[in-house]
């Protein structure tokens, strides 16, 4: 078995190869983990792609196929750490806040990804 994560779903994102990967799935009856953002304001994506209006209609279309879809932080906001546990990068959303603010953040984006019926 394997699995397939498709990384950074949000408002600002290249549609076109988005809706490429999507039908190449859908061809295989693959159905992937999306990583969500809800609440996008990375600056690197909100510079280079339009944002799209239909986002939400489409990740609810990626739930209703089955498709997993996954909380990805909120904001894709970084800030410099030690890497943690996955010393992959020395930066992320969560790595070095305390608690109660991890947590706030987490029920921000549920709660986004709530109003516009994803759970």
């Amino acid at each position: 078995m394997f699995l397939l994560r498709l990384d950074d779903a949000c408002e600002y994102r290249d549609i076109a190869k988005w809706d490429r990967i999507e039908k190449l799935l859908d061809s295989y009856n693959i159905k992937p983990i999306v990583a969500l953002i809800p609440e996008c304001c990375d600056s690197d994506f909100l510079s280079r792609y339009p944002k799209d209006e239909k986002f939400w209609q489409k990740a609810n279309l990626w739930s209703k196929k089955g498709w997993t879809i996954a909380l990805h932080g909120l904001k894709h906001q970084f800030h410099n750490c030690d890497g943690g546990l996955n010393p992959v990068n020395k930066y992320s959303e969560f790595l070095g806040l305390d608690l109660e603010n991890q947590k706030r953040k987490i029920a921000e984006g549920i709660k986004k990804c709530k109003k516009y019926g994803i759970s």
